[in-house]
């Protein structure tokens, strides 16, 4: 079991806050599922090789790691984080297992021991010495554990058939382990869970700049020949065949009775459902598992640990996958752009009190700016919530007594229960 430090000056993956991207991209995700599976097939009379031998370890490791985004992942059980008592700067991981982004089991068999007050930060310009902290102010630094392999009982090797001829060392065993990671914290008043909703919400709201690229390029007084002109330019320039239909319909049917209004909604929620199906289960794994927070202080010149918060949102507990929580809220992505009947049912899994309300597209696209603004699907976790069912195209829309459509928005307001 190893340690490590990682600073600011030293690797991009130094810092706790997310990286940034554009809707319809993960949020800084792992690049752990590279290519399809393949199953390893073995017959009678077959010669086997090594290679063959270490594809069907492969496919059972990348077989087993898809599990991730049925049970998640996060730390399972053990790895607490406790101070140090032989060391004033440092503190102890105990043993434990987690599993990491990319669905690796990382287990730990005894105590890990670290000293955090060498981990930084560091001063600015490249300068080696430890930055000075004014009186009173907060340092801490995050926990992050890592899968690591080790080669283990290395052997002589001395081959010439089948080999290609060589005299070398090989390993018969590899040891899965973990590595702890200390990475300092720019800004102790933020925390990673918050930081990562907060990219991922940006994500999903930029999905929307075809309002605002729409509203800034086309005059008011516009004919529809030229809003039609306007928005299949827009989609040819996006690239993206998740507008494909869209694009159809606009050259067979033009705006159609909603207008351009409704076709820049269709746009909108066409690349949400793209963003939202590309990020599910996504995480970043630069750092590893976090897990826990620990802050320093100055005691009579010498750094000393303060204090250890080894819960959430400082500790990634292993949770059911999905999108990034908002501590304190709940991530209603799920229910966009579903039918009420479904979103109804989902609501409840939730545990929201939500009230459904119709929603046309406006007449004017002017009127769609207020729509979008500020509409990451997060609400409070103990609010009432309202829901705006829209009726598009795509679809048959009964009579019913009931209210139906497509949930466009969730957001706080007074449901009608």
């Amino acid at each position: 079991m190893t340690a490590r430090y990682l600073t600011t000056s030293g690797s991009p993956a130094a810092s706790s806050q997310p990286g940034g991207c554009g809707c319809g991209q993960p949020p800084g995700g792992c690049d752990c599922d590279t290519g399809c599976l393949t199953r390893p097939r073995f017959y009678c009379g077959m010669v086997l090789t090594d290679d063959q031998l270490n594809d069907l370890e492969d496919w059972v490791r990348r077989r087993s790691a898809l599990h991730r985004y049925v049970e998640g992942w996060g730390v399972v059980r053990g790895l607490a984080v406790r101070c140090d008592p032989g060391n004033p700067g440092g503190v102890l991981i105990g043993p434990g297992y987690a599993r990491s982004c990319c669905g690796d089991d990382i287990v730990l068999c005894a105590d890990v021991s670290l000293d955090v007050c060498a981990c930084g930060p560091k001063a600015p310009c490249c300068d080696d010495k430890r930055a000075e902290a004014g009186p009173g102010a907060q340092r801490a630094v995050d926990l992050y554990l890592q899968y690591t392999e080790t080669p283990q009982d290395p052997a002589k090797v001395m081959a010439s058939c089948g080999c290609g001829g060589h005299d070398s060392v090989q390993y018969e065993r590899v040891a899965e382990g973990g590595t702890v990671v200390c990475v300092p914290v720019a800004d102790p008043s933020t925390d990673p869970a918050t930081l990562a909703a907060e990219e991922w919400g940006r994500g999903y709201m930029a999905c929307s700049a075809v309002v605002d690229d729409y509203l800034r390029e086309m005059s008011g007084e516009a004919d529809t020949g030229h809003q039609r002109t306007w928005l299949l330019g827009w989609i040819d320039r996006a690239g993206d065949d998740a507008l494909c239909c869209i694009r159809r319909s606009l050259c067979r049917d033009g705006l159609g009775e909603a207008g351009a209004s409704g076709v820049l909604l269709e746009i909108v929620y066409a690349l949400r459902q793209r963003y939202l199906e590309t990020t599910y289960g996504e995480c970043r794994c630069p750092e590893g598992v976090l897990l826990a927070r620990v802050w320093l202080r100055d005691d009579k010149g010498a750094c000393t640990v303060d204090c250890v918060d080894a819960l959430p949102p400082y500790r990634r507990v292993i949770t059911p996958p999905g999108w990034p929580q908002l501590p304190g809220s709940v991530n209603v992505a799920g229910l966009i752009w579903q039918r009420r009947a479904v979103a109804c049912d989902q609501a409840r899994q939730l545990g929201l009190r939500v009230g459904w309300s119709p929603y046309s597209a406006p007449e004017q696209p002017k009127d769609l700016a207020g729509l979008f603004e500020n509409d990451a699907p997060y609400v409070p976790c103990d609010a009432e919530c309202e829901a705006w069912l829209y009726h598009d195209r795509c679809g048959r829309w009964p009579a019913s007594e009931q209210p139906d459509g497509r949930v466009l928005r969730v957001r706080t307001g007074r449901a009608d229960l």
